[in-house]
């Protein structure tokens, strides 16, 4: 077996442990820290990058994915954000207005 193929099996159960995980997450309900999720998108984008320089298909497609990945929980956990802090002040708009009655 070569060393590509080696490399495209551990990309295959990183990636596969990555999205169950990712998958997991979402269904819970759970979402990451926003900052967090920032600096590791930095770090896997330049990851990402570094694989394409050294011509090295299993990494670029390994980090590429989990970028991919990670980008779009992060939008997710933006949205929900949002949509809980709308929420919140609806409730306390609805409240305050009862009170004035």
């Amino acid at each position: 077996m070569d060393a590509v193929a080696i490399g495209m099996i551990g990309s295959f159960f990183i990636l596969s442990a990555w999205l169950y995980e990712a998958f997991r997450t979402i269904k819970r309900g759970d979402h990451l820290d926003a900052k967090f999720t920032g600096f590791y998108i930095i770090g896997l984008s330049i990851l990402t990058y570094y694989s394409l320089l050294i011509d090295s298909m299993p990494f670029v497609v390994l980090n590429g994915i989990i970028l991919v990945i990670t980008i779009v929980e992060l939008d997710m956990s933006l949205r929900h954000k949002a949509k809980k802090k709308r929420s919140v002040n609806a409730q306390i708009k609805t409240k305050g207005s009862r009170r004035r009655r």
